[in-house]
């Protein structure tokens, strides 16, 4: 029958057995769903709430804590008139996580001001819209989580948010994944994040942003930071700021840019992988520049330091590297940079086993700063140009090359080639 179905309920609820402590089904004819519980809910088994929605309308849940043997909130609304779901948890939870998937068209909102305690699977909280025409999806954690959080929307405008207070893991997999095929895809988080594969993921194939701020201490196995735009027609910019220090027995920060925009990463405290350390590709055939900023120390092991690279001839975008702190790539080259656009690459200073600062460009102008001392293990600098841009080399310190020059400059015969020793 059409109407909303309403639950108030003031105290506690206990469940015993395999018996769901809130389970409400709901069928096309009614309008909406909402449940209001200020007390408890404990149980032991099975989920704490669970509601499957055919509803025309919203599903609002305003619920106090759940510490039960199940799911600690399964949301299904699965019909596609549905107006979203708006969750807010209260208190400290535990159970098989929190899963709310959505395929009306409205927002998925959750909000938790608690810490989520799974101990039963990998998955502490999913927030999921699997609508193309659905809203936003918004997951607001005012606490932590020991297990991973997804958040997925498929909506083709949709926006997909994370915003996490506390700390993320150690969990067996991957700390956050956050995706979109249509809109930005937002990701801060404020705690340290432990994950046995990568910290923080971001994939999006639609037309939006990624934006992705870590405030601590990031652990992992792969990945630390790993953001990707693979839509080619898309205008969206990736901007990395890590202000906390990255340790990895992967790789450090991984974006590949496959669109028209920026890539910009900033990184404010130390990183160190057993893989590269800092890397940013653009692959799209727009003016799209890479900037990677580094103000403390980026120590790599297997390959690269940093590396910034344009790889679409048909771009048009520079690549300025900045290395605040020391760069060192253990195995490989420090600073490794080339453009084959039409554009520039300007690079600083690092230690590198191979070049210490390599810089390459098909077209485009070479400038290469190196204040500090530059150390290689083949080269100490390397610049290479397959056109007639203005190659330009300062050096402030001492450049020290190993099996190699302590400076090479491969140049066509008609460009120009200025080195400055101070």
């Amino acid at each position: 029958t059409a109407g909303t179905i309403v639950l108030d309920l003031k105290g506690n609820i206990i469940a015993g057995g395999t018996n769901t402590a809130i389970n409400i089904g709901a069928n096309a004819g009614t309008t909406g769903v909402s449940v209001t519980s200020t007390g408890n809910i404990t149980g032991t088994s099975a989920a704490g709430i669970r509601i499957v929605s055919a509803s025309s309308g919203i599903h609002k849940v305003i619920s106090g804590p759940i510490n039960v043997g199940g799911q600690i909130l399964n949301l299904s609304a699965f019909t596609t008139s549905a107006g979203g779901n708006n969750v807010t948890i209260n208190g400290d939870s535990s159970g098989r996580g929190i899963y709310s998937d959505s395929k009306g068209t409205g927002d998925n909102t959750l909000t938790i001001n608690g810490n989520i305690t799974n101990n039963l699977d990998n998955t502490g909280i999913a927030v999921i819209n699997s609508s193309a025409n659905a809203g936003n999806v918004l997951l607001d954690l005012n606490g932590s989580t020991n297990k991973n959080i997804q958040a997925n929307n498929y909506s083709t405008t949709g926006t997909t948010t994370v915003d996490v207070a506390g700390s993320v893991g150690p969990t067996p997999v991957f700390g956050i994944n956050a995706t979109s095929v249509g809109g930005d895809i937002k990701v801060n988080v404020d705690g340290s994040i432990t994950a046995s594969t990568w910290g923080v993921a971001a994939n999006n194939s639609g037309t939006g942003n990624i934006n992705i701020t870590t405030h601590n201490i990031i652990n992992g196995s792969s990945n630390g930071i790993d953001a990707q735009i693979v839509n080619a027609n898309s205008n969206g910019a990736i901007t990395i700021n890590s202000l906390g220090t990255i340790n990895n027995t992967g790789w450090g920060i991984y974006t590949l840019n496959s669109g028209k925009g920026n890539t910009t990463i900033t990184t404010s405290d130390t990183v160190t992988a057993s893989g590269a350390g800092v890397v940013g590709l653009s692959n799209g055939a727009g003016a799209g520049n890479v900037t990677i900023t580094t103000n403390k120390d980026v120590i790599a092991g297997s390959s690269v330091g940093v590396e910034g690279d344009i790889l679409n001839a048909s771009s048009t975008g520079n690549i300025v590297i900045k290395t605040l702190g020391n760069v060192s790539g253990t195995d490989n080259n420090g600073i490794y940079s080339l453009n084959l656009g039409t554009g520039d690459v300007e690079i600083t200073t690092a230690v590198g086993a191979f070049d210490a600062i390599y810089a390459g460009t098909n077209s485009g102008d070479i400038t290469i700063k190196a204040d500090s001392n530059v150390i290689g293990g083949a080269n100490g600098i390397t610049a290479a140009s397959a056109g007639t841009g203005l190659t330009t080399i300062d050096v402030g310190a001492t450049v020290t090359g190993g099996a190699g020059s302590g400076i090479l400059a491969a140049t066509p015969v008609n460009s120009t080639v200025i080195i400055n020793l101070n």
